[in-house]
């Protein structure tokens, strides 16, 4: 009979596959829903009101994913992985039907507040978990991620080429229906930690600097990761024309999320056995060539190849700093650590939203690509640096 954490491990795969698959079959594909709906033709113009419909979603789901931390810890994970599935079941088709930008920001900003299936899903998953297999649950958590995305981007670039956005939003809302219903199914060994008097070492304030480090080093790769991922869909239609860019745009980011399954895989398993410093530094240099690589693409089959590389390279690095986390945060806190890791990584794509809106706009898209190829680089020095910094026991 299988284990109980496998078992867990297991359904928890199987709705977060779902999940992103569901996204993925219908947000990426924004630039061109706005395009088509609202008219919004100019090149530049778009990449601005991208970038900051990313903003105001990532700003939303920062604010929030600590509360939901914190709620996970008082009354479980998997009633918060409920709470996302659901609700973003229900809000996300409506978005098809928004009849201005003003309305789409804000159907945008709702969902963004109750979503965070991820970030319930860690916790849950790593509180079930021997503590020695951590690193591979949390990569293979990551190859569901990588592997929803690469389904979802074929789905949605099929969908949306050939019945158009509403059926690609409803695939979305029924995926997280299905994902939803899965997590009733799992079961947590939850027991809420007793309400008492606030003392000196609980909070936030009390987690040590091994952690904020970490956290630093987790919205720093947000920002560097996110600099390009809006603009996709403007690249491709630059490359093939807007008639098969939905289509195209599809194809590259599944080739993209291949990369990432496959460095899930490889960094969760490693992350058990050698220094962070010995994956992470070589992957950021082959990330770097590969992004600029993307910026100067000139057919839609070097983009496609270059996609594969850049997330091969840094599809693996979330993982193993999640599971540095896991190793220096005391168990009753790491519901409280993974909703700061959220916000951390949304708060470093909020501000790569801001940043990189004003790059499209002054350089254009090719000029996105080749800043980001640069950030790369320039986050080497700090996680070197952050490695010295971090004590590795809670």
């Amino acid at each position: 009979m299988m284990e109980r954490w496998k078992k867990n491990l297991l359904l928890l795969w199987i709705s977060q596959i779902l999940v992103v698959i569901g996204y993925a079959a219908a947000l990426p594909f924004i630039p061109l829903f706005i395009s088509e709906r609202y008219g919004i033709t100019d090149d530049r113009t778009l990449g601005l009101i991208v970038s900051w419909f990313h903003f105001v979603s990532t700003g939303s789901f920062a604010v929030m994913a600590p509360i939901w931390g914190r709620l996970a810890d008082r009354y479980g994970r998997k009633l918060m992985l409920l709470r996302a599935c659901f609700m973003d079941a229900i809000i996300f088709p409506l978005m098809v039907y928004a009849p201005n930008m003003t309305v789409l920001f804000i159907l945008r900003i709702l969902a963004s507040m109750f979503t965070g299936t991820t970030s319930a899903a860690q916790p849950l998953i790593v509180s079930g978990t021997p503590k020695e297999r951590h690193g591979f649950a949390l990569g293979l958590l990551s190859t569901a991620l990588w592997s929803g995305n690469m389904l979802g981007y074929l789905f949605g670039g099929l969908i949306v080429n050939y019945f158009g956005f509403t059926a690609a939003f409803m695939f979305c809302g029924g995926a997280y229906l299905l994902s939803g219903i899965i997590v009733l199914f799992v079961h947590e060994d939850f027991k809420p930690v007793a309400r008492r008097e606030k003392q000196s070492g609980d909070g936030v304030f009390s987690l040590g600097t091994s952690v904020w480090i970490v956290l630093s080093l987790i919205l720093l790769l947000g920002f560097i990761r996110y600099f390009e991922m809006p603009y996709l869909p403007q690249l491709a239609k630059r490359i093939v024309g807007e008639k098969t860019a939905a289509f195209w745009t599809g194809n590259v980011s599944a080739a993209a999320a291949l990369g990432g399954v496959l460095a899930g895989a490889l960094c969760g398993y490693l992350a058990d056995k050698t220094s962070a410093n010995k994956i992470i530094l070589p992957a950021l240099v082959l990330g770097c060539a590969a992004v600029l690589w993307q910026a100067y693409a000139t057919s839609i089959a070097s983009l496609i190849v270059a996609r594969f590389f850049a997330y091969l390279a840094v599809g693996g690095i979330g993982p193993i700093f999640l599971t540095l986390i896991t190793k220096i945060t005391a168990k009753e806190k790491q519901g409280l650590v993974f909703g700061l890791n959220t916000t951390a990584e949304n708060t470093g794509i909020m501000l790569s939203t801001l940043f990189s809106g004003g790059v499209i706009y002054y350089a254009g898209v090719r000029g996105v690509y080749t800043i980001s190829a640069l950030l790369y680089l320039l986050f080497i020095p700090y996680v070197i640096f952050a490695n010295t910094k971090i004590k590795h026991k809670p």
